[in-house]
């Protein structure tokens, strides 16, 4: 007893990792540097749009993906297509139905990496109050900008709009509005410092044993 915890005061002395200090490093988002778009089908032709209020929190480690984690907030009212009469439409009751529903979720659950700076995440998207698991596809960077380290992490996903109830009543016809929508996603990230609340605490003097 008395050896372990020799090993343990040990370990906070002298910054030996324990499960505690595991934890992935954590970014914040630079909105101005980040962006998230989304094309779709109309008549089938094309459209881009893009969502101009999300926030997003990121803890990444690439050597421990268990660790990492993405919390993702969207203001669906935010929905931007360059084309009033269509966004007056898409935050309707039809599609988005923002006076009901104030924000879209996205939170993983897992990660696999599939190349040297490729891999993705599975997690669950909460749209109009619909759950569905989603898969995303990104690669993470960093490089060196001036004095800062900025990360990018950058990707896609695949959604079906009828999978989250987006397109009801006549838009529920997919000849007219296609079905599939691709997320398209590039986040600046700058390393998050520790506030001094957060800070691991100096640990007391072990108790003499005799």
């Amino acid at each position: 007893m008395k050896q372990s915890l020799l090993v343990l005061w040990s370990a906070l002395l002298i910054g030996t990792p324990l499960a505690a200090g595991a934890a992935a490093p954590c970014y914040t988002m630079d909105a101005a540097g980040s962006s998230l778009g989304f094309v779709a089908e109309q008549t089938g032709a094309k459209f881009e749009g893009s969502f101009r209020k999300f926030d997003a929190k990121i803890s990444f480690k690439p050597a421990d993906l268990a660790a990492s984690r993405f919390d993702v907030m969207v203001d669906p009212a935010s929905a931007d297509t360059g084309e009033e009469q269509r966004d007056t439409t898409l935050r309707g009751p039809d599609f988005f139905d923002v006076a009901h529903f104030k924000t879209a979720h996205f939170v993983t659950t897992s990660f696999r990496k599939t190349g040297d700076t490729g891999y993705e995440a599975t997690g669950k998207l909460t749209l109009r109050d619909v759950t569905r698991d989603v898969t995303i596809a990104f690669r993470f960077t960093t490089r060196k900008e001036g004095a800062v380290d900025a990360s990018y992490l950058t990707g896609s996903a695949n959604l079906k709009r009828l999978d989250f109830g987006v397109g009801r009543g006549e838009y529920a016809d997919t000849e007219t509005i296609g079905n599939d929508v691709e997320i398209k996603f590039n986040l600046r990230l700058l390393p998050t410092p520790l506030s001094p609340d957060k800070r691991i605490p100096t640990p007391p003097v072990p108790p003499q044993t005799k």
